[in-house]
């Protein structure tokens, strides 16, 4: 159960009606840029770099981001960098499936703006 409370119907109305200019705003643009956060693929299994399990965090996140974030490390043993990346990094990626978030957004392109 969450500790968190249920919109007020003023909380409510103010929600809907920011969805609804949102939504309004799209319909007459041209174009649409959407940031999301890490928060958007972590839904898929993919790590972040800096949450609570983030490829970053701990001991091997330190030494890792301080090896393979930098030049040094790739430069060194570009062998092993690639190794690390690959298995850290992309093959989550490559085995992640989109979740509702991205399907929306891949129907918004389609549907709006004929992508």
């Amino acid at each position: 159960m969450s500790d968190q409370q249920a919109p007020s119907s003023a909380e409510f109305a103010l929600q809907e009606s920011s969805i609804e200019a949102a939504a309004n705003h799209i319909r007459s643009a041209e174009r649409v840029v959407v940031f999301t956060g890490a928060g958007m693929s972590a839904a898929s299994g993919i790590a972040t770099f800096r949450g609570g399990s983030g490829l970053w965090n701990g001991l091997k996140g330190t030494l890792g981001l301080a090896y393979f974030g930098t030049p040094f490390g790739w430069k060194l043993t570009p062998g092993f960098a690639w190794s690390m990346y690959l298995d850290e990094f992309y093959a989550p990626i490559a085995a992640a499936a989109p979740h509702a978030g991205h399907l929306a957004l891949a129907r918004l392109e389609k549907e709006r703006f004929g992508a």
